[in-house]
């Protein structure tokens, strides 16, 4: 049995893991071999062009927001998939005799926030819980941020699509730290496991870009988070890892999404976007050196500027730029890539959607600042923060902008390209491109669904944050909408949460009651929430520096904000599904079990299946809800197309053959 004690210690910094790997190659725990041959593998990599067919092909930087075809393909034949299986049919009762047009199905997103282990092992649980109640088969797109975006690695590759199977691997590999000693020899003693390990590393030094260490901290995490140690439990053979298993271009046709037969996938990731350190020319970052020049002057405030990582696709729909996935790491000059090479490991991409160590000190300071005891010590805290925003929100400003830990090295795609007003503000002058996890920017992945050419009708966003009890997500929301044209409403006006009801003589909360959990949370489980779109892209007088930025049709132009954020196009309806105590398990409080904490890596399977449980009595408890969205969504898609009103056609590239 593992020794859980020890494994709590773990390995909590990145000079805590050098000591590790240094014992590690010292007391001979791993196969010297395995390490030697590394650049033997990385060699084959390089030549097979069956595991890699991505090795024959050219890449180029499209410059458009336009949908992706085969996306769009995708979405027509999810639809059609949907009415015809009579899935929708069932979930709504609707009557036999109903016949479900496909214009008529709804398109649905699932996101899944931030939250380490708690958010991975909670949308897994979700997506078991809806795979119950036949609710699964009607999504279209599922996103998700940090924690999140292990969820959907894992479902879409070694777990082969069954979320069950995913949590049962979870339980086994889940008692060791990702980052400990144990961890990172169960890796080396599997078969090339060095590969796994060192392999991404070195394929990234071929580009000319150092590794930093969370590329380290990629490779090791992953390999050890996708290692399938249960098989030997089970008597049925060594653990090893499968090359297939990283390569996130291809669960496109491995995982049957390009058939329809899941919903399509989305990672997400951030840039901070500094305008004051924009590249002018590729030799200067500003065109005036004089600080006080009026360039200076009216430099923008930092923002957070979202990229996402589909199987087909990795881009940003503020750059209006995007780039073949399998293509994504290698070279790009003037929008065409200058090598060839296998496609980045999924393991160093899920580093970049998983990165929060590379965030900025501004974001851990939210945190605490949420977090901090209602005592005098926190009443001090608060008091003195306030000053500070009070005296000197200049330097409060800039300090959010100081990165502690660099962030990981890409290939920047958009290097040399061609420049255009209002977008990318000097990034093509950059040859590098650091992102890092998208929490820092909003712990939910509403952005990925308000794509000006993603018709989403319904968002149901799981709230997996450590803030759920504190109202916190309301006010995230809000400053989300102002970025993307969106104004949220809540269906129901809620009070504001009450502090734990009971605290014991040292002041600490006590466990929940049934009643008390019932009384508390009535009406919290599934918040309807509408998010109305506040401008017409038709409209000629504009907020001051919006623009339109003209698109392939037939979707026409794209309002932009001065950010060159593109604003949404359609109002759209959200559920939101925080990880709220359940009266099933009153015992257990997701927010404030220490085991269940964002930063905790270590679990045990009970645990797991705690979480499990109340994650998917919130969701049984919510179907209700669920259903009168979804059917209000249906019968106002059926209302629109019965009466004649032309249906919104996205712009896709290419274009739709025939349109």
């Amino acid at each position: 049995m593992p020794n859980h004690e020890e494994e709590k210690k773990g390995i909590h910094s990145m000079k805590d893991l050098g000591h590790a790997l240094k014992d590690s190659i010292k007391h001979a725990t791993h196969k010297m071999h395995d390490i030697l041959m590394v650049h033997a593998d990385q060699r084959h990599d390089d030549r097979d062009y069956h595991l890699y067919p991505e090795l024959e092909w050219d890449a180029e930087l499209r410059r458009n927001n336009a949908l992706h075809l085969e996306e769009w393909q995708f979405v027509v034949d999810r639809r059609a998939r949907i009415a015809q299986s009579g899935v929708l049919a069932k979930f709504l009762g609707l009557p036999p005799d109903e016949d479900i047009h496909p214009d008529d199905v709804p398109i649905i997103g699932v996101g899944g926030s931030g939250g380490g282990y708690r958010a991975c092992f909670g949308l897994l649980s979700a997506f078991t819980a809806f795979k119950e109640e036949g609710l699964w088969d009607l999504f279209t797109y599922v996103a998700g941020v940090s924690g999140s975006c292990w969820s959907l690695g894992a479902y879409y590759t070694f777990a082969n699509r069954d979320a069950h199977n995913a949590l049962n691997h979870f339980m086994a590999n889940s008692h060791s730290h990702p980052i400990s000693a144990t961890a990172f020899n169960h890796v080396m003693n599997s078969p090339h496991g060095a590969d796994f390990l060192f392999g991404p590393l070195l394929a990234k030094l071929k580009t000319g870009v150092a590794p930093v260490i969370l590329d380290m901290y990629s490779t090791v995490v992953h390999s050890y988070m996708f290692l399938p140690i249960h098989i030997k439990e089970r008597g049925e053979g060594e653990p090893m890892l499968r090359k297939e298993w990283f390569q996130w271009s291809k669960v496109w046709e491995r995982s049957g999404i390009k058939a329809a037969e899941e919903p399509f996938p989305i990672l997400t990731a951030v840039r901070h976007e500094r305008p004051w350190r924009d590249w002018k020319s590729k030799e200067e970052p500003w065109e005036d050196n004089n600080h006080t020049s009026k360039e200076h002057q009216e430099a923008q405030d930092a923002w957070w500027q979202w990229f996402e990582i589909t199987p087909l696709e990795i881009g940003s729909d503020e750059l209006e730029g995007w780039v073949p996935t399998w293509a994504f790491g290698r070279k790009f000059d003037k929008g065409l890539s200058k090598m060839r090479m296998p496609e980045q490991s999924l393991a160093m991409i899920l580093g970049l959607s998983t990165s929060a160590p590379a965030g900025p000190l501004s974001s851990y300071l939210g945190t605490i600042y949420r977090n901090l005891p209602k005592g005098p010590f926190g009443a001090m805290m608060r008091g003195i923060t306030k000053e500070i925003e009070r005296f000197a929100p200049h330097h409060v400003e800039r300090f959010g902008e100081h990165h502690p830990i660099h962030a990981c090295n890409e290939a920047n795609p958009f290097f040399g390209a061609e420049r255009e007003p209002n977008r990318g503000q000097g990034f093509e002058n950059s040859p590098r491109l650091h992102l890092i996890d998208a929490g820092m920017g909003n712990n939910m992945p509403t952005y990925s669904f308000i794509h000006p050419n993603r018709d989403v009708d319904v968002i149901l966003n799981f709230d997996y944050s450590s803030d759920v009890q504190k109202d916190a997500a309301l006010q995230r929301m809000e400053d989300f909408g102002n970025d993307k044209g969106l104004k949220f409403e809540p269906r129901a006006q809620l009070p504001k949460l009450p502090p734990p009801p009971i605290t014991d003589e040292e002041g600490k909360p006590q466990p929940w009651t049934e009643e008390s959990i019932a009384e508390t949370f009535a009406g919290r489980y599934a918040q309807v929430i509408d998010g109305t779109h506040q401008y017409n892209h038709g409209e000629e007088v504009l907020p001051e520096g919006f623009h339109f930025h003209s698109q392939e049709m037939p979707g026409g132009p794209v309002l932009y904000n001065n950010r060159h954020q593109p604003q949404a196009r359609r109002n759209v309806t959200m559920v939101y599904m925080p990880l709220l105590p359940n009266k099933v398990q009153p015992s257990y409080d997701p927010a404030t079990a220490p085991w269940s904490s964002s930063y905790n890596l270590v679990w045990t399977p009970e645990q797991i299946q705690t979480l499990e449980k109340t994650q998917k009595q919130n969701i049984y408890d919510s179907m209700d809800t669920i259903k009168a969205v979804i059917r209000e969504a249906y019968e106002n898609r059926k209302k629109y197309r019965l009466s004649g009103e032309k249906v919104f056609t996205p712009a896709t590239h290419p274009p739709i053959p025939g349109a």
